[in-house]
C-alpha cells in the first residue's frame, strides 16, 4: 500500500490499482519510502546512509603517504609554539631552557597529543569541515607553526637569549 495525496485528501492505493500521473507527482517521497512492498523500503531521500569507516593499520597511517605524520607533527608544532610563546613571555627563558626545566611534562604532552591524533586516523575517521575549521586549514596552520618554532629555535640559538 502507498499513500497518495490528491486534492489534500489522502487516498490509499492497493498494489494493483492504476495511479494517474497527477497522483504520482503529489505522492510524497516519505510515503513511497515507507511502503514495505517497495524495493528501497529502508532508503529515504532525506537520510544519508551510514558511511562505512575503513580501518587503517599503524604502518599505513604512519607511512610516507599516510595522514599521521603531517597531522601529528603539525598539531605538536602548534601546541609547542603556543606553549613556548606563553612561557617565554612569562619567564623570559629560551625554549631549550624550558625543555630542560620540564622534560617529562613536555614529552608526556607530546605522547598524549600524538596518540590522540593517531587513534582517529587508524579507526578511519573522516575529516568533516566545520566552517573555518577544516583539514586544509589545520595543515596550513601546522606548517606555519613548524616554521615559526624552527625560526624561534634558530634565533634563540644564535642570540643566546629568549626571542619574546
Amino acid at each position: 500500500m502507498s499513500l497518495s495525496l490528491c486534492n489534500t485528501r489522502p487516498t490509499i492505493l492497493t498494489r494493483g490499482a492504476r495511479v494517474t500521473r497527477a497522483a504520482r507527482r503529489l505522492t510524497p517521497p516519505s510515503a513511497v519510502a515507507s511502503d514495505p512492498s517497495s524495493k528501497n523500503a529502508s532508503a529515504s531521500p532525506y537520510v544519508k546512509p551510514p558511511v562505512e569507516l575503513k580501518k587503517v593499520t599503524f604502518a599505513e597511517a604512519m607511512g610516507f603517504a599516510g595522514a599521521g605524520p603531517e597531522k601529528i607533527n603539525g598539531r605538536l608544532a602548534m601546541v609547542a609554539f603556543v606553549a613556548a610563546f606563553g612561557a617565554e613571555v612569562s619567564t623570559h627563558e629560551t625554549v631549550s631552557q624550558q625543555f630542560g626545566d620540564a622534560t617529562v611534562p613536555v614529552i608526556g604532552t607530546a605522547m598524549l597529543f600524538a596518540a590522540a591524533s593517531l587513534i582517529p586516523i587508524m579507526k578511519g575517521a573522516i575529516d568533516e569541515p566545520m566552517g573555518p575549521f577544516n583539514s586544509k586549514a589545520e595543515l596550513v596552520n601546522g606548517r606555519l607553526a613548524m616554521l615559526g618554532l624552527s625560526l624561534m629555535l634558530y634565533i634563540e640559538n644564535q642570540s643566546g637569549k629568549a626571542f619574546f
